[in-house]
């Protein structure tokens, strides 16, 4: 009787070790497949394209590349990124273009930067309007324009894809450390990232990636040194007002950027340690949305 009692535990025992051991293998091969293959697909301007990055690609690149060394996924992204595109002309490829909608279907990943061409035709439209009043509400009149152009493409992003997660890059005032003291377009660069975020809160698994402080203050972290700035800006420019002539100066590439995030060809687009920051701070999103890259 007791060797059968015996035979009986040994056998639940052995049954109940392969249980476990079925469940183990079940969960490594949930894990390996799910970080197994990934599709990083990336819309947008030419923050996506990688203007400035010198042809290495840009974060969609960069970003692969963090994910395939730190998860040992095998990561693949494609670069949907146009110069010069507006929100509107990006929902546009978003609709009629089938490559860019084979690329959305298939991602696992979706990332978007728009807004910073949006807010470069407001001011060339602008660049007379010397009230500033009347410049605020017609921001304001702007934002909601942008807001609206910026969910009809969420929208046709989501129709596209119903499960793959979408981020949202912000935009960045590359125009800060030449002229800090200029309240009215750093205010106007917070709004459109106001609106961008307010946008993102109103749909599912849509995540806002800020990047304006890094971006924007470059290596002028603190407050002692963004003091200094405006006290070395006032004493070239003291005005609290764009000036168009300096402006163009700037964006024509001449003289070395102050930036260190930013390209010296242009002073406009971030160069490679730029994107660097918007990989990063896309990971990190990334990260905390992701359940495949919390498993390593």
């Amino acid at each position: 009787m007791v060797a059968k009692q015996n035979t009986h535990r040994w056998l639940i025992g052995i049954g109940v070790i392969a249980i476990i051991g079925v469940i183990l293998a079940g969960m490594y091969f949930v894990k390996t497949t799910q970080v197994s293959h990934i599709q990083i697909t990336a819309v947008g301007d030419s923050l996506t394209q990688g203007i400035g990055d010198g042809n290495q690609g840009g974060y969609p690149t960069l970003i692969s590349k963090k994910i395939t060394k730190e998860n040992k996924a095998i990561v693949k992204s494609s670069n949907y990124g146009i110069a010069g595109e507006t929100t509107e002309q990006i929902n546009a490829r978003v609709v009629k273009n089938n490559k860019v909608k084979t690329g959305i279907k298939k991602a696992n990943v979706v990332t978007i930067t728009t807004g910073g061409n949006d807010l470069l035709a407001f001011f060339k439209a602008n660049a007379l309007e010397t009230d500033t009043s009347k410049l605020t509400q017609k921001v304001n009149l702007a934002a909601k324009d942008y807001q609206a152009n910026l969910q009809e493409l969420l929208t046709n992003v989501r129709k596209l894809n119903p499960k793959a997660n979408i981020y949202l890059f912000g935009i960045y005032n590359p125009l800060y450390v030449y002229f800090p003291q200029v309240n009215l377009l750093t205010q106007t660069v917070t709004k459109w990232n106001q609106t961008a975020q307010k946008t993102v809160s109103q749909n599912k698994r849509v995540y806002f990636v800020a990047i304006d402080n890094q971006l924007s203050n470059g290596q002028y972290h603190t407050a002692e040194q963004q003091a200094k700035l405006k006290n070395d800006s006032n004493k070239v420019n003291s005005s609290s007002t764009l000036d168009t002539n300096s402006i163009s100066t700037i964006f024509s590439g001449s003289g070395k950027e102050i930036n260190d995030y930013l390209s010296n060809d242009d002073h406009f687009h971030p160069n490679h340690k730029g994107y660097r920051i918007m990989t990063n701070d896309l990971y990190k999103s990334m990260t905390s949305h992701e359940n495949w890259l919390k498993e390593k």
